[in-house]
């Protein structure tokens, strides 16, 4: 954030988010939402995949809002993998990132991201969402299977990473390679632009 800024929390646990906005040289705190991702699973079928993403942003976001001073720009990012209509999270063990893997050999799913900024403690909510096609390439399961080994992509969604270059990803259409690792930045700034207008106006 720039001078005169508010100060920004990003709202995650994933080291993956943290690292794109240290890379884009965005100074922001970090802070472990204390939300259960899984706990709206429930609701995924019947709110669609663009509701759900914003939603679970949006609680992770409100989490952390009684933890920092009033005036703090809150962002909160939520990604998922849509197969078929059947929602992918993160596989969390190698057998299930393995079978996860192997389910998209050869496919296209959709990756979609629900971004949230907000000011605490009860500031304006902006959101928006972000999606990308993802066409896997023709791989077995011994190949699936030796991803996993050699990269443990277990706290990613869909079993992968596309930093990883491994040979999995066929093409990728979409905002970009930060999407695709779960947060756009182009959105993140946009977001934080307009919960912020009212703050830094003279």
């Amino acid at each position: 954030m720039g001078p005169g800024m508010p100060s920004l929390v990003l709202a995650s646990g994933s080291r993956y988010r943290a690292r794109l906005l240290e890379e884009a040289g965005i100074d922001a705190e970090v802070r472990t939402p204390r939300f259960d991702e899984r706990s709206l699973d429930e609701h995924f079928e019947a709110w669609g995949v663009d509701r759900y993403v914003v939603e679970v942003a949006r609680h992770k976001a409100a989490s952390v809002a009684g933890d920092v001073a009033p005036g703090t720009v809150i962002v909160a990012a939520d990604q998922v993998a849509v197969a078929d209509g059947r929602l992918l999270t993160k596989p969390l063990t190698a057998d299930l990132a393995v079978e996860m893997l192997a389910s998209m050999s050869g496919r296209t799913h959709e990756l979609v991201n629900g971004v949230v900024a907000t000011v605490a403690p009860v500031g304006p909510v902006a959101f928006a969402v972000d999606r990308h096609l993802i066409t896997m390439a023709p791989y077995d399961i011994a190949a699936a299977r030796a991803y996993v080994e050699r990269f443990e992509p277990l706290d990613c969604v869909g079993a992968y990473r596309i930093e990883d270059d491994a040979g999995l990803i066929d093409a990728v259409s979409g905002s970009g390679r930060d999407g695709v690792i779960g947060l756009p930045l182009g959105i993140v700034r946009s977001l934080i632009e307009r919960v912020t207008a009212h703050t830094t106006a003279p």
